[in-house]
């Protein structure tokens, strides 16, 4: 039998057919190529809480002098000089030259000076371009069954449409 078994194998390989379907129709069945990522996220440096953006090279300053406010959705192009802070919001663009954003809990201000009440650690709640992904990393291999995670991830980076194994057709005899 298994002489038999492995001959009839070699024989006949397996030749799994391929469909390339909209995104809404490819859950649950099987990747037939592996996805690449198609851009870095995040996709910009930002912010990942409200707060004050700050730049304070030493890592000593307590007291700034607020420059701007920043919400989400908006650029920021004014690059920081030392000693200098703005406000910004959670998913906000880091204006150039930010070295750290301190929590909003964490200060006291009076619309043109901030102080802050902690030591201040250099990058704190700042999410860096690329740090999740990057442009050409692997997302999801070739075999992998598309759940809804999987498809959500190929969502955010542009995929409409995957190339899917056609189901398999068993015949017992």
């Amino acid at each position: 039998f298994e002489v038999a078994l492995a001959a009839l194998l070699e024989q006949h390989p397996c030749r799994l057919k391929t469909v390339t379907l909209p995104l809404a129709q490819a859950a649950n069945r099987v990747l037939a190529q592996s996805l690449h990522a198609k851009y870095p996220s995040p996709m910009f440096d930002n912010s990942a809480m409200d707060g004050y953006a700050v730049c304070d090279n030493e890592g000593s300053l307590r007291e700034f002098r607020i420059t701007d406010r920043i919400q989400a959705g908006e650029t920021a192009v004014n690059p920081l000089a030392e000693g200098e802070a703005v406000r910004i919001f959670t998913g906000a663009p880091l204006p150039p030259n930010t070295t750290a954003v301190v929590m909003q809990e964490q200060t006291e201000t009076d619309d043109e000076r901030l102080l802050v009440n902690t030591d201040i650690q250099a990058g704190q709640n700042m999410r860096l371009k690329a740090e999740e992904i990057e442009v050409g990393q692997e997302l999801l291999a070739q075999g992998t069954v598309l759940n809804m995670a999987a498809l959500g991830l190929a969502a955010s980076q542009g995929y409409a449409e995957l190339n899917v194994y056609e189901p398999l057709k068993v015949q017992v005899f």
